[in-house]
């Protein structure tokens, strides 16, 4: 009983601080929470007060944010009974993919009462949220920090070119563009990444009436391509309603204007 009342404070001293919209940065830590060491002094962890177990995009805007002097990660924690073996730390880039990784710390007892220093063995580079779950409210509360820029940070993730799903691409963007909807740089990148995933719709739908098309390529049964052709002819009126003006358009109706005839010589020998 005793051990779940010391995680439970840990967890209200974590957590308790109000979601901040813009980072606050303290000489001296007076207060219980957990910190991280800025350029000149500390950054204290905001509380994210929804569910799941990583932060959303569009509450990206809520966390506070750090400027570090290097991409070494050093935090202060400030808790009385202290327990290293209850806390939980795990870094995630901002990325559409989800890659959230638990990482090992080392502790060190400050000279002031209470107050401990965790540091990491490995860099962690700027655009990385830290979150932090404590004891026995892991699953259903945590805290967090952007390290860095958050708005930077997703204005170079979304600039880039090579990301693969721009389906999922424009859906995390539009989440981030909730979060910052007055950001000129995101609403143009939105723009770009809207047309991705169009093409990359279209190209997929596409594979749909080539797929039909090289079924009824391949066979000589009458039956068969007479099937083949009527899966082709609702495949392609699928994508024509939604990909009329795609370059694949006209390929399109050239094959279901033969489709349509062919399809009519072949019932008539059925």
């Amino acid at each position: 009983m005793k051990n779940r009342s010391l995680l439970v404070l840990l967890a209200l001293a974590v957590f308790s601080t109000p979601v901040l919209a813009q980072s606050k940065v303290v000489e001296i830590i007076e207060h219980y929470g957990i910190y991280v060491a800025a350029q000149k002094g500390y950054v204290k962890l905001g509380h994210y007060d929804y569910p799941g177990e990583f932060v959303d995009f569009k509450h990206l805007n809520e966390l506070p944010t750090v400027e570090r002097a290097d991409e070494s990660l050093k935090l202060v924690v400030f808790q009385k009974d202290f327990d290293e073996e209850h806390v939980v730390l795990k870094l995630r880039p901002i990325q559409t993919t989800v890659n959230v990784k638990q990482v090992r710390f080392n502790v060190k007892p400050l000279k002031e009462k209470d107050m401990y220093e965790l540091t990491l063995d490995q860099s962690v580079s700027p655009g990385t949220i830290l979150q932090a779950h404590s004891g026995y409210f892991w699953r259903t509360h945590m805290g967090a920090i952007v390290l860095g820029d958050t708005q930077k940070a997703l204005e170079k993730y979304f600039s880039r070119k090579n990301l693969d799903d721009a389906h999922a691409v424009k859906i995390y963007l539009d989440d981030a563009l909730k979060a910052y909807p007055n950001n000129p740089t995101l609403k143009k990148l939105s723009q770009y990444w809207d047309k991705e995933a169009q093409r990359e719709k279209a190209t997929k739908d596409y594979g749909y009436v080539e797929k039909q098309w090289q079924k009824y390529k391949g066979t000589k049964k009458i039956r068969l391509q007479a099937r083949y052709l009527k899966s082709l002819i609702g495949e392609i009126n699928n994508y024509l309603r939604d990909h009329s003006d795609n370059e694949k358009a006209k390929e399109a109706e050239d094959r279901k204007r033969y489709a349509e005839k062919k399809l009519k010589e072949l019932e008539e020998q059925l």
